[in-house]
Protein backbone atom coordinates (compact mmCIF):
# COMPACT_ATOMS: atom_id res chain seq x y z
CA UNK A 1 0.00 0.00 0.00
CA UNK A 2 1.48 3.53 -0.59
CA UNK A 3 -0.34 5.21 2.62
CA UNK A 4 -0.84 3.28 6.08
CA UNK A 5 -4.15 1.77 6.35
CA UNK A 6 -7.03 3.61 7.84
CA UNK A 7 -8.09 0.53 9.89
CA UNK A 8 -6.97 -2.97 10.50
CA UNK A 9 -9.47 -5.76 10.50
CA UNK A 10 -8.67 -8.54 12.59
CA UNK A 11 -10.44 -11.81 13.00
CA UNK A 12 -10.91 -12.99 16.73
CA UNK A 13 -13.42 -15.41 18.01
CA UNK A 14 -14.69 -15.75 14.07
CA UNK A 15 -15.71 -11.69 14.66
CA UNK A 16 -13.70 -8.97 12.85
CA UNK A 17 -12.69 -6.38 15.37
CA UNK A 18 -11.83 -3.67 13.82
CA UNK A 19 -8.26 -1.82 15.30
CA UNK A 20 -6.25 1.69 14.23
CA UNK A 21 -3.30 0.89 12.39
CA UNK A 22 -1.04 2.63 15.19
CA UNK A 23 -2.89 -0.12 17.53
CA UNK A 24 -2.53 -2.82 15.31
CA UNK A 25 1.35 -2.16 14.96
CA UNK A 26 1.63 -2.37 19.00
CA UNK A 27 0.08 -5.69 19.02
CA UNK A 28 2.51 -7.49 16.24
CA UNK A 29 5.43 -5.84 17.78
CA UNK A 30 3.96 -7.40 21.36
CA UNK A 31 2.45 -10.53 20.35
CA UNK A 32 4.45 -12.87 17.92
CA UNK A 33 0.68 -14.46 16.53
CA UNK A 34 0.00 -11.08 15.02
CA UNK A 35 3.24 -11.34 12.45
CA UNK A 36 1.50 -14.85 11.12
CA UNK A 37 -1.65 -13.54 10.10
CA UNK A 38 -2.11 -12.31 6.39
CA UNK A 39 -4.11 -9.53 5.57
CA UNK A 40 -5.44 -7.97 1.82
CA UNK A 41 -6.13 -4.43 1.35
CA UNK A 42 -9.94 -3.38 0.86
CA UNK A 43 -11.06 0.16 0.20
CA UNK A 44 -7.69 1.60 2.38
CA UNK A 45 -7.89 -0.47 5.22
CA UNK A 46 -6.71 -4.13 5.89
CA UNK A 47 -8.35 -7.14 6.68
CA UNK A 48 -7.43 -10.63 7.88
CA UNK A 49 -8.61 -13.43 5.42
CA UNK A 50 -7.38 -16.98 5.21
CA UNK A 51 -4.14 -18.09 3.43
CA UNK A 52 -6.75 -19.30 0.47
CA UNK A 53 -8.02 -15.97 -0.04
CA UNK A 54 -4.49 -14.10 0.38
CA UNK A 55 -3.08 -16.70 -1.66
CA UNK A 56 -5.91 -16.41 -5.00
CA UNK A 57 -5.92 -12.17 -4.55
CA UNK A 58 -2.47 -11.57 -5.02
CA UNK A 59 -2.06 -14.02 -7.53
CA UNK A 60 -4.61 -12.45 -9.57
CA UNK A 61 -3.01 -9.28 -9.07
CA UNK A 62 0.34 -10.52 -10.16
CA UNK A 63 -1.40 -11.31 -13.18
CA UNK A 64 -2.88 -7.84 -14.31
CA UNK A 65 1.05 -6.79 -13.00
CA UNK A 66 2.48 -9.29 -15.58
CA UNK A 67 -0.37 -8.51 -18.43
CA UNK A 68 0.34 -4.95 -17.91
CA UNK A 69 3.89 -5.54 -18.80
CA UNK A 70 3.47 -7.80 -21.62
CA UNK A 71 1.59 -4.52 -23.15
CA UNK A 72 3.73 -2.00 -22.33
CA UNK A 73 6.79 -4.24 -23.58
CA UNK A 74 5.47 -5.62 -26.46
CA UNK A 75 1.68 -4.96 -26.95
CA UNK A 76 1.04 -8.50 -27.15
CA UNK A 77 -2.04 -7.70 -24.69
CA UNK A 78 -5.02 -5.34 -24.01
CA UNK A 79 -5.46 -4.47 -20.47
CA UNK A 80 -6.00 -0.74 -20.63
CA UNK A 81 -9.81 -1.23 -21.70
CA UNK A 82 -11.03 -3.44 -17.97
CA UNK A 83 -11.08 -0.05 -16.50
CA UNK A 84 -12.10 -1.34 -12.71
CA UNK A 85 -8.07 -0.15 -12.15
CA UNK A 86 -9.01 3.25 -13.62
CA UNK A 87 -11.69 5.92 -11.65
CA UNK A 88 -14.37 6.62 -14.28
CA UNK A 89 -15.16 9.75 -15.17
CA UNK A 90 -18.65 11.75 -14.91
CA UNK A 91 -20.00 11.13 -18.24
CA UNK A 92 -18.76 7.64 -18.58
CA UNK A 93 -20.61 6.80 -15.04
CA UNK A 94 -23.78 8.24 -16.69
CA UNK A 95 -23.88 6.35 -19.66
CA UNK A 96 -22.74 3.05 -18.45
CA UNK A 97 -25.92 3.69 -15.97
CA UNK A 98 -28.22 4.21 -19.14
CA UNK A 99 -26.79 1.28 -20.90
CA UNK A 100 -27.59 -0.45 -17.36
CA UNK A 101 -30.93 0.92 -17.39
CA UNK A 102 -31.36 0.19 -21.26
CA UNK A 103 -30.64 -3.67 -20.66
CA UNK A 104 -32.26 -3.77 -17.54
CA UNK A 105 -35.69 -2.68 -19.18
CA UNK A 106 -35.19 -4.95 -22.51
CA UNK A 107 -35.22 -7.61 -20.14
CA UNK A 108 -37.97 -7.19 -18.26
CA UNK A 109 -39.66 -6.45 -21.05
CA UNK A 110 -38.97 -9.42 -23.19
CA UNK A 111 -39.39 -11.51 -19.49
CA UNK A 112 -43.21 -11.99 -20.46
CA UNK A 113 -42.11 -13.79 -23.86
CA UNK A 114 -39.52 -16.13 -22.23
CA UNK A 115 -41.89 -17.24 -19.73
CA UNK A 116 -44.83 -18.00 -22.57
CA UNK A 117 -42.33 -19.78 -24.55
CA UNK A 118 -41.22 -21.58 -21.45
CA UNK A 119 -44.48 -22.57 -21.32
CA UNK A 120 -45.32 -23.87 -24.48
CA UNK A 121 -42.15 -26.41 -23.74
CA UNK A 122 -43.75 -27.82 -20.84
CA UNK A 123 -46.42 -27.96 -22.38
CA UNK A 124 -44.37 -29.96 -25.42
CA UNK A 125 -42.38 -32.04 -22.49
CA UNK A 126 -45.94 -33.19 -21.24
CA UNK A 127 -47.31 -34.43 -25.05
CA UNK A 128 -43.91 -36.18 -25.25
CA UNK A 129 -44.27 -38.28 -21.82
CA UNK A 130 -48.01 -38.57 -23.31
CA UNK A 131 -46.93 -39.78 -26.47
CA UNK A 132 -44.16 -42.60 -24.78
CA UNK A 133 -46.80 -43.94 -22.38
CA UNK A 134 -49.29 -44.17 -25.43
CA UNK A 135 -46.35 -46.00 -27.42
CA UNK A 136 -45.69 -48.71 -24.73
CA UNK A 137 -49.10 -49.58 -24.73
CA UNK A 138 -50.27 -49.84 -28.16
CA UNK A 139 -46.40 -50.89 -29.83
CA UNK A 140 -48.80 -52.08 -32.84
CA UNK A 141 -49.22 -48.63 -33.85
CA UNK A 142 -46.09 -47.19 -33.38
CA UNK A 143 -45.60 -45.49 -36.66
CA UNK A 144 -48.49 -43.81 -36.37
CA UNK A 145 -47.87 -42.38 -33.24
CA UNK A 146 -44.24 -41.47 -34.51
CA UNK A 147 -46.42 -39.37 -37.26
CA UNK A 148 -48.06 -37.39 -34.30
CA UNK A 149 -44.88 -36.58 -32.37
CA UNK A 150 -43.16 -35.59 -35.47
CA UNK A 151 -46.53 -33.26 -36.43
CA UNK A 152 -46.40 -31.63 -32.74
CA UNK A 153 -42.81 -30.87 -32.94
CA UNK A 154 -43.42 -28.63 -35.87
CA UNK A 155 -46.25 -27.22 -34.76
CA UNK A 156 -44.27 -25.89 -31.79
CA UNK A 157 -40.84 -24.78 -33.67
CA UNK A 158 -43.45 -22.98 -35.74
CA UNK A 159 -45.08 -20.87 -32.76
CA UNK A 160 -41.34 -20.79 -31.19
CA UNK A 161 -40.22 -19.12 -34.36
CA UNK A 162 -43.18 -16.80 -34.74
CA UNK A 163 -42.78 -16.23 -31.09
CA UNK A 164 -39.05 -15.11 -31.49
CA UNK A 165 -40.01 -13.02 -34.98
CA UNK A 166 -42.25 -11.60 -32.73
CA UNK A 167 -40.02 -10.66 -29.90
CA UNK A 168 -37.82 -9.36 -32.42
CA UNK A 169 -40.06 -6.60 -34.17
Amino acid sequence: MKYAPRKVYIKENNVYVELSYKDFCRRRQAVQRYMDKLFIPVQGCLLEVMREQYTNFYRDKERWRYLKKLDTNHSLTYTAGVGWHEKESKAETQVHGALKAACYDAYHAARPSLDELQQYKDEYRSLIEELKQAKGMYADKLKTFDKIEKEYRKELDRIAGEKKKKDKK
